[in-house]
């Protein structure tokens, strides 16, 4: 739905998750934070491919060394 929205609108959604699989299903854009700073953030294939993650939950953990 909220993919839907964005697109038939042609606007930007933020949304704030700590469900990592939720954010990969919904988001193309993402920014990852800890501790009130971001520590990642770009294209969400992108970021993947550039860490060598296979989700967004183990770039975080690689990232910063504790689960969401």
């Amino acid at each position: 739905i909220v993919r839907r929205y964005a697109r038939e609108l042609g606007t930007t959604v933020l949304l704030s998750s700590h469900n990592m699989s939720e954010v990969e299903a919904t988001c193309d854009t993402v920014a990852l934070i800890h501790r009130g700073r971001i520590v990642a953030k770009g294209a969400l294939g992108e970021l993947l491919k550039g860490y060598g993650a296979r989700n967004l939950e183990e770039l975080f953990v690689s990232l910063v060394g504790e689960r969401s």
